[in-house]
């Protein structure tokens, strides 16, 4: 995820990098370096040529194939998750038919006993035959007759009631089972509008080319993503690192009351907030900055995203990391604030969980959403905070 706007940064980075010693960058890294190197040199001349327009083109183009790619695999994800809970389904469904193929038997049976009992007079005839026993060998004999009958019917009533209940539970977990499968299919359809909205933004900015600058366009992408492979979140990080420097710390704001607890906005709010956000991705990154003209910082960025509900965050992504409540990862749902240790140690960066484990934030390639348990951000991950909820 990288833009035109930095080129010049990566060949001062690309640079220095090639001057470290062996043991800092390993052989691998060090020829892919020194071949994306060359090609940069290659087109350097007619990338200085293009027009402003060119870098902001070139900056969208990288934010939304990036986020493409990561709702491809979210939508891959949920397509295997689906077709499991489908299997799971079936197997559920194949077995209380069996239950009641087994219930109906019984019941079967029952009613065969019952019948019978009618018309041999109900229970005056199990006392008939007491009464007709020759001497007392014969009556007990006869009880202990009349009481196996009678403990094979209250068996048999006693299975059809366990059945029952087995046929309950059974459907019981088939509902769970059926809601959590349309769970699915619901995120699968909201993952694959997400993707045909952001391909659509992408021919967007390809119509608004000639067919020289596309053709460069694909040239120099094709370049960058040979240096993104290597180090493209580490390069954000260091660039980050030097734009603090320059700029130092960000104020934080006053007049504005931490969050304590979770604010209710309901489902609706939930998807609201979400929606928003994702309308942003491709806008450039700002250090300090707090609106979409001209861009957002991290924190500027679930601020003023945040502020669309009503809900008013602390400035800083520190300050935010003190707010909410603490969600563990495995019970990360959207909407939620997620934070990593970036460029400084603590809360240095804070992006918005939109589920699948994926954010949407503002680095400093711009707004993207990004996958947070790949090889980047998984070991920088601090935590999670709980700001809106349904």
């Amino acid at each position: 995820m990288r833009f035109y706007a930095k080129c010049c940064i990566y060949l001062l980075i690309v640079s220095f990098l090639l001057t470290l010693s062996p043991w800092e960058i390993d052989a691998a890294s060090y020829a892919q370096l020194n071949a994306a190197k060359h090609l940069e040199k290659q087109t350097q001349n007619q990338i200085e040529t293009n027009s402003s327009r060119m870098n902001r083109t070139e900056a969208q183009l990288v934010s939304l194939k990036t986020s493409l790619d990561e709702l491809d695999q979210s939508i891959s994800k949920n397509q295997a998750e689906v077709s499991k809970e489908s299997t799971t389904l079936q197997g559920l469904q194949t077995r209380e038919s069996e239950e009641e193929a087994v219930r109906e038997s019984l019941v079967q049976s029952f009613n065969e006993v019952l019948v019978s009992t009618y018309e041999n007079g109900g229970g005056a005839e199990y006392l008939t035959i007491l009464l007709q026993a020759a001497n007392w060998q014969d009556f007990l004999w006869r009880l202990d007759a009349v009481a196996a009958i009678l403990k094979h019917n209250q068996a048999l009533q006693q299975n059809i009631i366990s059945q029952n209940q087995i046929i309950k539970g059974q459907e019981a977990t088939i509902g769970q089972d059926m809601a959590g499968l349309q769970a699915a299919i619901d995120q699968e359809n909201q993952l694959v509008s997400l993707k045909k909205q952001t391909a659509s933004n992408e021919q967007v900015v390809l119509s608004g080319l000639s067919s020289k600058q596309r053709q460069l366009e694909e040239q120099k992408l094709g370049q960058l993503n040979a240096i993104n492979d290597i180090q493209q979140e580490l390069l954000d990080q260091e660039e980050e690192a030097k734009i603090a420097a320059k700029n130092g710390p960000i104020r934080s704001e006053g007049g504005i009351t931490s969050i304590t607890h979770p604010v209710s906005v309901g489902s609706a709010g939930i998807s609201s907030l979400i929606s928003h956000a994702e309308g942003y991705i491709g806008t450039p990154y700002v250090w300090g900055g707090t609106t979409p003209s001209p861009g957002f910082d991290c924190s500027g960025f679930t601020q003023y995203v945040f502020r669309r509900l009503g809900i008013d965050l602390k400035r800083t992504s520190e300050e935010q990391y003190l707010e909410g409540t603490p969600i563990s990862e495995n019970a990360l749902e959207p909407g939620d604030l997620v934070f990593f240790s970036t460029y400084a140690s603590g809360a240095s960066h804070v992006g918005i969980y939109i589920g699948n484990d994926l954010m949407v934030d503002s680095e400093v390639s711009g707004v993207i959403i990004d996958n947070i348990t790949n090889n980047y951000w998984a070991p920088r991950y601090l935590g999670a905070k709980r700001i809106a909820e349904t």
